[in-house]
């Protein structure tokens, strides 16, 4: 499992070291569509939401690379944003869910 590492300067440091290793993973692409940073800028989601899902925040697996577009789609339909993400990203799917379960 990739996590951001632990920080003295707190949540904000690990949300901006998750959000660089999302984005860089993705190769600076929209994973869902072509788009790169350079045509639309790109978002990085958290695949289960990070209020809900707190355990989840700075795991890498529970991250996708979205532009603007996709990233609108994926919040207006959650349910085939996570069906997208189990049959795109089969192994992060399920880390992500272990771990999911785990927290509950």
């Amino acid at each position: 499992m990739r996590s951001v590492s632990p920080s003295s300067a707190g949540r904000r440091r690990k949300d901006a070291e998750w959000k660089a290793q999302v984005l860089t993973l993705a190769g600076l692409h929209c994973e869902r569509c072509p788009q790169d940073a350079r045509s639309l800028p790109l978002d990085p989601h958290h695949v289960w939401g990070k209020l809900a899902h707190p355990a989840l925040r700075h795991v890498v697996e529970n991250g996708a690379c979205l532009c603007r577009l996709c990233h609108g789609w994926i919040h207006d339909n959650p349910i085939e944003g996570r069906k997208w993400f189990a049959e795109h990203r089969t192994e992060d799917w399920l880390v992500v869910e272990k771990l999911r379960m785990e927290a509950q």
